[in-house]
């Protein structure tokens, strides 16, 4: 009887816990698309244009989780205002998606190509032979494309407040193995740079002022989150 009222006090726990999750995680969903943190894919069309650049990817290409205007493309267009920017992220891509995404440019060429993808392959546990191969082609691909190609997946996910113990620790050991598959690829393509974002979680920026980095869903960054990956990214841009 006592062994009967421990497994069942274990049980409820675990069911409390796993109910716990889902409502964190749809309550993170149902934020994700409110009109607040879901803007238009940043694009611009100056008039004699310096430079072509290409934006693809995931809800972290569109900007998800703040104004258009600090995404990573936006940030990009206040740096390089003569630059036209070409914008094609869609929020959920995986990396099979941004293959098709490529290859839809037809014989369209440009000087840089800004790859925002992977956060979803590691929440939607892609098989990592997957990841791989498929990020080898979208490589590939991105070669004949852009003169320059960067690619950027996100930070620590497993370190996002929407994701609680034990599954964090699942997703941030997840987004570790991929960051290698990332770095191991990419340094394959000499035109290719990998901007590393992740961080342990003691050391991890966003974790450490989460209502200022994290947009109200706790999974993507807020302005001033994409702030800090493009004060990495930025670095890598000389026109």
């Amino acid at each position: 009887m006592k062994l009967f009222l421990i497994s069942a006090v274990l049980v409820l726990a675990v069911l409390c816990y796993v109910f716990y999750v889902w409502c964190t995680l749809s309550q993170a969903k149902k934020l994700t698309m409110s009109a607040v943190i879901y803007p238009t894919p940043y694009e611009q069309r100056p008039t004699n244009s310096s430079m072509r650049i290409l934006v693809a990817g995931d809800s972290t290409a569109v900007g998800v989780g703040a104004d258009s205007k600090d995404s990573i493309a936006g940030r990009i267009g206040k740096d390089f205002p003569s630059a036209d920017i070409t914008n094609v992220g869609v929020s959920g891509l995986r990396l099979a998606g941004l293959k098709q995404k490529l290859a839809s440019r037809g014989e369209a060429t440009y000087d840089l190509v800004v790859l925002q993808i992977g956060a979803n392959d590691i929440t939607g546990r892609t098989s990592y032979a997957d990841i791989q191969k498929t990020l080898g082609e979208v490589l590939h691909m991105a070669d004949g494309v852009g003169k320059k190609v960067i690619v950027l997946t996100a930070g620590n996910v497993g370190a996002a407040p929407a994701f609680k113990w034990p599954l964090s620790w699942y997703m941030t050991a997840r987004t570790r193995i991929v960051r290698q598959i990332f770095m191991t690829e990419v340094a394959k393509h000499p035109n290719a740079t990998y901007i590393d974002l992740f961080e342990e979680a003691a050391e991890d920026t966003f974790s450490k002022d989460i209502k200022r980095y994290y947009a109200p869903d706790f999974f993507h960054p807020s302005g001033d989150g994409y702030g800090v990956w493009y004060t990495k990214l930025r670095l890598q841009l000389k026109f």
